[in-house]
């Protein structure tokens, strides 16, 4: 479990490295600005329908696998097609990975 929790920090300080440093060379002078006018309840909503979204992803794998015999939780499937995407967003597959998709 220690190793695990070792690896998390690991994997979150990358990640907040690569935003940092996406952020600084795709910045420019009226991106700040904006982000400031911008409501924070568009931003929530986006967070929600993003959230959401996996949820109902998970609903349907749940209802996918149920077809096929096998019977999941919804927090198992949407667990599942979270490590997905992140599985997507981190290797190269045949397009490139998740950012040239």
């Amino acid at each position: 479990m220690e190793r695990l929790k070792k690896l998390f920090v690991i994997s979150l300080i990358i990640s907040i490295i690569v935003l940092v440093l996406v952020t600084v060379f795709t910045i420019g002078p009226d991106t700040l600005p904006i982000l400031q006018r911008m409501e924070p309840v568009y931003f929530l909503a986006a967070v929600a329908l993003h959230v959401g979204s996996y949820f109902i992803w998970g609903l349907r794998m749940k209802v996918m696998t149920k077809a096929l015999g096998y019977r999941i939780g919804v927090k198992d499937a949407t667990e599942i097609v979270i490590v997905n995407l992140f599985a997507a967003s981190v290797t190269p597959s045949m397009a490139g990975g998740e950012a040239v998709r």
